[in-house]
C-alpha cells in the first residue's frame, strides 16, 4: 500500500463523520480515565487517517470504516490487505457475548470481527500499528 497523506483538517472532517455518525460527544464521557483513553485514541485515529492507514466513508446512507494493512494477513496469494467495518448493529455487538467484561481486548477484537464479518481471530492475528489502529477503533466503537 502507498501511504497517501492528507491534510490534518481533511483528516479531522473524516474522523469528525465518524463521531457524528454516532453522536459521539467527547465532552459527554464523565470518566477521566475513559475520557483520556477515548480522546487518545481520536488522535492516534487521526494520524492513521493522515497516514491513508484508515478511511471513513458514507456510501449509501451508512457508515463504511476501511484500515489499509501495512502488514497483510494470510500468505501472497489471497492475503487480506483491506479490513472494511460495517455500521455498528445488534449482530456485532452480539459478538461479544462469550467474552467476560474484565476481557476488554478480547470484546474488542470480537466486536471488530463481527462489524467486518471477519471473525475475531483475524483481528487477533493484527500486528503492530495495524493492530493499535484497530484497538484504537474499538475502543470508540464501544462507546455508541
Amino acid at each position: 500500500m502507498s501511504e497517501k497523506k492528507l491534510s490534518k483538517e481533511n483528516a479531522q472532517k473524516q474522523l469528525d463523520t465518524l463521531l457524528d455518525y454516532y453522536d459521539l460527544d467527547l465532552d459527554d464521557i464523565s470518566d477521566e480515565n475513559v475520557h483520556n483513553a477515548i480522546t487518545s485514541s481520536c488522535n492516534k485515529l487521526l494520524k492513521a487517517i493522515k497516514k491513508g492507514r484508515l478511511e471513513i466513508k458514507e456510501e449509501d446512507d451508512t457508515l463504511n470504516v476501511y484500515q489499509y494493512l501495512k502488514k497483510p494477513i494470510g500468505g501472497k496469494e489471497g492475503s487480506l490487505t483491506v479490513i472494511k467495518y460495517r455500521e455498528i448493529d445488534g449482530r456485532s455487538k452480539i459478538a461479544m457475548k462469550d467474552n467476560k467484561e474484565s476481557d476488554y481486548h478480547g470484546k474488542i477484537y470480537s466486536f471488530l470481527g463481527g462489524l467486518s464479518k471477519e471473525g475475531g481471530a483475524v483481528i487477533m492475528r493484527l500486528k503492530g500499528v495495524d493492530i493499535s489502529i484497530a484497538e484504537c477503533l474499538g475502543a470508540l466503537f464501544l462507546q455508541v
